[in-house]
């Protein structure tokens, strides 16, 4: 296009996610199959707790992204729409796990600066949060966290749209030498060129070249080159407890992990506590269970449902905090006051991906009807004169056992 570094490319993972519905968190937060198809290999039941067994993995990380430094910018006749980086697990040939996008800030006095939130305070959206959370139980050597730093676009003369990979980062998870999980600490690593299939690309050649033998220079130079600077940690306690309910791989915003985990409970009491035979396929009456999955894929969605279990923990005392069946009735609660309606609003515009304008209407119809449901209930929400509904059909109140594994990694 003769405005774009050499070193940019079509984004691999944007394809992938456009492409192959595998790499969603949706497909990934249902159980996994046993080789015989007659059990999960990865939902269990502790009859002796009463409650979804727990599942520690190799490798569990709190990652929070802080910036991409000195990123080349694109030149004239491209309008950028977002800044993001997706991740996921990659063992330098396949992704492994989900594909995980975080948004990133932009201001124009720094042009060449992405930087992400470190925690998302108040309401602020969701899809801005850089801290998420890492988790599998791969231990192969080569098993690693891939970065791809990307740029949605809008050509101005033709109005075309795209995606661009600015480059991307492999961190391996394992010490190439102990073979133990990787250290706690601040990494500052050097952005690669192309795609995670290439090696030995820059992002911008011409700082190479504009680099002489002098060591001074050289160094100069060095400092120039695309850095992605991120933090790892370990869980808090309270984190450890609601990720070990988790599948093995999974990578997501720490904002949604109770949600996810309230999720996985849910699925364990219906699939495995309260069927009287576990070879039985019938449907299973239950809206969250049923569009939980459809909604992780709507980050402005989920962002209701956090303002919805917000409100609702501040009416919840401690005792009742304490009872593990009054939580799990409330989060049900909670998701059918706000994202279940949601879903299946008429009125609700159609979510696009980096699309500023369609994204603040959207927003403002989720804020009119959650406004309205907090002061006036959800009944008068859904049962007000002039409310429109969708037409109504029994999937959305079912779970499919069987239609959950159409299409199934």
């Amino acid at each position: 296009m003769g405005a774009i570094p050499s070193g940019f490319r079509p984004s691999t993972t944007a394809k992938l996610l456009k492409d192959d519905q595998c790499c969603t968190l949706s497909n990934f937060l249902k159980p996994e199959l046993s080789e015989s198809n007659l059990a999960f290999r990865d939902l269990f039941w502790s009859p002796h707790e009463n409650q979804i067994r727990s599942q520690p993995v190799r490798i569990q990380k709190m990652l929070s992204l802080m910036m991409v430094k000195n990123m080349p910018q694109v030149g004239v006749g491209i309008e950028i729409k977002s800044r993001h980086v997706r991740l996921a697990i990659f063992d330098g040939e396949k992704i492994l796990s989900n594909i995980h996008t975080v948004q990133a800030t932009y201001n124009e006095a720094d042009g060449k600066t992405w930087r992400f939130s470190p925690k998302v305070a108040s309401m602020l959206p969701s899809a801005i949060d850089g801290e998420c959370f890492v988790r599998t139980n791969y231990t192969e050597q080569k098993i690693g966290l891939l970065f791809e730093l990307c740029l949605s676009y809008v050509r101005t003369k033709t109005g075309e749209k795209g995606e661009f990979s600015c480059g991307w980062v492999h961190l391996p998870l394992y010490d190439e030498n102990t073979g133990a999980p990787i250290f706690n600490k601040v990494y500052d690593l050097p952005v690669k060129g192309g795609t995670p299939y290439e090696q030995d690309v820059e992002v911008d050649p011409s700082i190479s070249r504009k680099a002489s033998t002098g060591k001074l220079r050289s160094m100069l130079s060095a400092n120039k080159k695309p850095m992605l600077q991120f933090k790892l940690v370990t869980p808090t306690k309270e984190q450890k407890t609601w990720l070990d309910v988790l599948p093995e791989t999974l990578i997501s915003s720490t904002e949604y992990l109770p949600f996810l985990s309230y999720y996985r409970i849910l699925l364990a009491d219906a699939l495995l506590r309260d069927r009287i035979d576990l070879q039985n396929t019938d449907l299973i009456h239950s809206p969250l269970l049923a569009n939980f999955p459809k909604a992780t894929k709507f980050p402005d969605i989920m962002d209701a449902l956090r303002m919805c279990w917000i409100e609702k923990k501040r009416t919840i005392k401690k005792k009742e905090m304490r009872d593990a069946e009054y939580m799990k009735s409330q989060f049900t609660s909670a998701f059918m006051e706000s994202a279940y309606p949601l879903l299946f609003s008429p009125t609700l515009p159609q979510y696009k991906w980096a699309d500023v304008e369609a994204e603040q209407d959207r927003w403002n119809e989720i804020s009119r009807f959650m406004k309205e449901t907090q002061e006036k209930g959800i009944l008068h929400s859904l049962l007000a004169a002039g409310t429109q509904h969708t037409p109504f059909d029994m999937s959305e109140v079912t779970y499919d056992l069987l239609e959950a594994y159409n299409g199934k990694r």
